[in-house]
């Protein structure tokens, strides 16, 4: 499918950042047989633009190693690059890698590299020092992969940075982190998005010595 497209401009801090994004996302819901095939990739999230401010406005990420969990468009792993970051973007699906990897082209970022994987058998070994997630915590029948994701694949001492619009599932998948040990920050990030004014949660949980999955 051809799809069409358009180019909007996001302001971040000084910066404007160009964001290529599907221009009817109803041509995605055609033919749409299982929950895998929904294009959540292709929406540009209220949580996904508040991490990439609260990202802006509060870190210097200069040299780090990130990666982006579920990143859709990129806005968030664009918005880190852009502080510094060395990003690795990944999302289960291929379209959504594509348009990543030209969003981060379009802002001249020649060096975020985007993999498809799936959580639910992720094959990256590598590990990084901030993980980062807008949205993601919506399917409880996901946590324990995202759970062992974050033990594998962060430093011990580094950082999970998530934004989250409130939901309940999110709320219990990260009282159950803390519990395993992982030490908590929260933080909070007004967005207006489609004439709608949103509070996203941010997290930010480090990584102790004693995290278990």
């Amino acid at each position: 499918m051809n799809l069409k497209t358009k180019i909007i401009s996001i302001p971040l801090g000084s910066r404007h950042v160009k964001l290529k994004v599907v221009s009817n996302l109803d041509e995605l819901l055609v033919d749409v047989a299982d929950a895998d095939a929904i294009p959540f990739w292709a929406e540009l999230w209220p949580a996904s633009l508040a991490l990439a401010r609260w990202l802006t406005r509060t870190r210097n990420l200069q040299g780090l190693k990130v990666l982006e969990l579920g990143a859709g468009l990129g806005l968030a792993g664009i918005a880190a690059a852009l502080q510094g970051a060395r990003v690795t973007q990944t999302d289960y699906v291929d379209k959504a890698m594509e348009m990543a990897g030209e969003n981060a082209r379009l802002n001249g970022l020649e060096e975020v590299i985007q993999i498809v994987d799936d959580w639910r058998e992720f094959q990256m070994e590598e590990e990084f020092e901030i993980i980062l997630g807008s949205d993601i915590l919506y399917e409880p029948n996901l946590h324990p992969y995202l759970t062992e994701i974050f033990n594998r694949n962060l430093r011990p001492g580094g950082q999970i940075i998530l934004a989250d619009p409130g939901r309940l599932y999110g709320r219990q998948l990260i009282g159950e982190l803390t519990n395993l040990g992982w030490r908590l920050e929260t933080g909070e990030e007004k967005v207006v998005y489609d004439n709608k004014n949103y509070l996203i949660d941010i997290y930010t949980l480090t990584r102790g010595e004693k995290n278990e999955i």
